[in-house]
């Protein structure tokens, strides 16, 4: 994976990008975009297999919590260099995760009441969610 990433800092170096941003981050930065993109894969999958028409916010937050746990892993195993132990940190990414869904609805929220579409309010929630998950994830968890 090392070698992976050294190769696309590497490319980075040599475009625009590396005027803004040090390449190792924007390579984390597309690293975590992908896991983020696996775990709304996730978390839609288990929503689906666990919804019954009846209800469904216990299936909404088995999804949600199926879909952290999934990003958390991959986060650990591609994206950061988490020391200490994997059990300790569940707590803080799952933290980080919950406070980056009330940012992401509370967007979504304001840019529908503003009535901007639903998909640019559901764009912009999920780049400010993202922003804060990827900080959080950064520096908390």
């Amino acid at each position: 994976m090392e070698r992976i990433e050294t190769a696309l800092a590497s490319a980075v170096r040599g475009t625009f990008l590396a005027e803004y941003v040090a390449p190792e981050r924007a390579v984390r930065v597309a690293e975590f975009g992908g896991v983020g993109a696996t775990g709304a894969l996730v978390n839609l999958l288990v929503l689906l297999a666990l919804a019954d028409g009846d209800g469904i916010l216990l299936p909404a937050l088995a999804a949600f919590l199926a879909g952290v746990l999934w990003t958390y892993g991959l986060n650990r195993l591609v994206t950061f260099d988490f020391d200490g132990g994997a059990l300790e940190r569940v707590p803080h990414y799952v933290g980080v995760y919950a406070v980056g869904y009330v940012i992401y609805a509370g967007f979504l929220t304001v840019g529908l009441a503003l009535a901007l579409p639903a998909w640019l309010s559901g764009l912009a929630a999920t780049g400010v969610g993202g922003v804060w998950n990827y900080w959080g994830s950064e520096r908390i968890a």
